[in-house]
């Protein structure tokens, strides 16, 4: 099974998703991405930065730390239509007015409404990590 794990910046909340989703199945392709992978300060692209070099990454890779899950070493991806292709799952959790047309069409998308995680301390971190965890947990059939 292919999955994609898609929100804003590619920083937070989709990296700590596919974290925890290639911890529980490692059997399965998991793909992060963002759909407004740019830099609010200069506007320049963060596509293929190192998650450990991006500003406000520290705990997610912490958090997922926690969860023996060593992710400092992966990369900020600008989502494109192409990566759609062949997927089983897309799960969204961008805001609508940062969601292209062409994801918000796509018969395998599925939205799950999670707070952003930027500029927040780390126990926000840990409860949306926590929040991702149990909604795995509950839709496992969406995984298997």
């Amino acid at each position: 099974m292919k999955i994609i794990c898609i929100c804003r910046a590619n920083i937070g909340r989709s990296q700590v998703l596919a974290g925890l989703l290639e911890k529980m199945f490692p059997q399965h392709t998991i793909l992060s991405a963002g759909t407004k992978v740019v830099s609010r300060a200069t506007g320049e692209s963060k596509h293929n930065t190192r998650l450990e070099e991006a500003k406000g990454s520290e705990k997610v890779i912490e958090v997922l730390k926690e969860e023996e899950i060593d992710w400092a070493g992966k990369t900020i991806t600008q989502l494109s239509p192409e990566m759609l292709k062949n997927v089983d799952r897309v799960i969204v959790m961008s805001e609508p007015e940062h969601t292209p047309e062409y994801l918000k069409n796509h018969s395998k998308m599925i939205h799950w409404e999670i707070a952003d995680l930027k500029e927040t301390p780390i126990e926000f971190h840990r409860k949306i990590r926590d929040e991702l965890k149990k909604l795995i947990d509950d839709n496992k059939e969406l995984f298997t």
